[in-house]
């Protein structure tokens, strides 16, 4: 098989043009997911695994909520 065989059985490839718009679009479509993807990591630490510590105070002893009037 000669060269010109060979270049016959292979088609020519074009070279793809960049297109900034695509690219563009995609990076922002990236860094919004990684972003979100980031604040709901921080969210689920803040709230599951290291939540902050509250004290449950009663809603009688404030003097709010009075069952029994005397």
């Amino acid at each position: 098989m000669s060269v010109e065989e060979n270049r016959e059985i292979r088609p020519v490839r074009k070279k793809r043009k960049l297109r900034w718009g695509r690219l563009v679009f995609v990076l922002l479509v990236l860094a919004v997911l990684l972003t979100g993807a980031f604040w709901g990591t921080v969210w689920i630490y803040d709230n599951f695994i290291n939540p902050p510590k509250v004290d449950v105070v009663s809603a009688c002893t404030s003097g709010a909520i009075r069952f029994f009037a005397a």
